[in-house]
């Protein structure tokens, strides 16, 4: 390992394998003062260890070899420096966390084995991982991009300011964390009619071109806006977009469900924009989550007497993100194609 100061590496314990008969260390005890390196790069070929804690650099870290962690371990630049990783990360049951500030970071290796990946801060994000990957709190200012071989979740709200990219193969993608924040517009995949994508966003939600095998659910705080097509595999309920403000499909999308259905709910029918979506029914004052007052095989053709409920449309309570407050009789509704 070559840092390009005389300074001591900032972590626990760091070790790089060369060879197999090999290998340098170097560590420092816990508590030290930690000065941070001015950047870091590593050799290839080779695998270098952290065993825990923290590795701090002002510029850049580069890590050409694989990387293998033996706790959890945080990654930070602290003058917006990027990290990269072109070898294979192998987190085990690890934690990691990057904070790279105005940096970016690009972990492309499609043999990672993540566990648990956060972001207390960062620009550009983009990571593959070999298996399922659960993400904790992320805070990401410009785009995020998660390619999984196995499923999606979440143990932590993720803020987002550009765009977000989410792919999961044949698994599901779950981000219902009630404090998501998507700034930008959100594209979604995966295949497999027994596996759902399911996203929530405490204010406006923007879905770009996305597809799921199965099922397909988006729920904002605010407007919904659709800034691509959407299809799903699923039968019966195939997409269902609830917006506690209005639904946006000024950009004339379709939203296409196979043998199923779509359901939009909506705070305020003459404020949506369905961009040319042909609905079967209206349901007025039905709050998100109500059931359909039709068969699910019902007629695709336009109601002429929209369906009516006499309830009141009580949003839904939440300590983290609450749907806006409407009059008792404020008038959600629900179409059906």
């Amino acid at each position: 390992m070559s840092p390009k100061t005389s300074s001591r590496l900032s972590a626990s314990n760091v070790s790089q394998q060369r060879r197999p008969s090999q290998t340098t260390a170097r560590s420092r005890p816990t508590g030290e003062s930690r000065e941070a390196l001015a950047s870091l790069t590593t050799d290839a070929p080779g695998t270098t260890a952290i065993n825990g804690g923290s590795v701090r650099t002002t510029g850049t870290q580069t890590y050409n070899d694989n990387l293998t962690l033996g706790a959890a371990t945080i990654l930070t630049t602290t003058a917006g420096g990027d990290v990269t990783v072109t070898g294979a990360v192998n987190a085990g049951a690890n934690a990691l966390t990057l904070a790279t500030g105005a940096g970016d970071a690009t972990l492309p290796n499609a043999s990672n084995n993540f566990a648990t990946f956060g972001v207390t801060n960062g620009n550009d994000v983009a990571l593959r991982d070999a298996n399922a990957i659960n993400l904790a709190a992320a805070n990401v200012s410009g785009t995020f991009s998660v390619t999984a071989g196995g499923a999606i979740t979440q143990s932590g709200a993720i803020t987002v300011g550009g765009a977000a990219t989410l792919a999961a193969a044949a698994n599901a993608i779950t981000l219902t964390n009630p404090g998501n924040d998507f700034q930008g517009a959100v594209a979604l995949s995966n295949s497999g009619v027994a596996n759902n994508i399911a996203i929530r966003d405490a204010n406006d939600l923007t879905l770009a071109a996305s597809s799921a095998g199965g099922t397909l659910t988006a729920r904002a705080g605010g407007t919904i806006t659709l800034a691509g097509s959407l299809g799903a595999g699923a039968a019966g309920n195939s997409i269902v977009l609830e917006a506690g403000g209005n639904f946006d499909n000024s950009g004339a999308f379709s939203l296409n469900t196979g043998s199923g259905r779509w359901l939009v709910y909506s705070s305020n029918p003459s404020l949506d924009n369905r961009g040319g979506l042909v609905y079967a029914f209206k349901q007025y004052s039905a709050p998100i989550g109500t059931a359909p007052s039709v068969p699910a095989t019902g007629s695709s053709t336009p109601s002429s007497r929209p369906s009516l409920r006499h309830c009141r449309a009580v949003p839904r309570r939440s300590t983290t993100a609450r749907l806006p407050r409407r009059p008792a009789r404020s008038p959600f509704r629900l179409v059906r194609a």
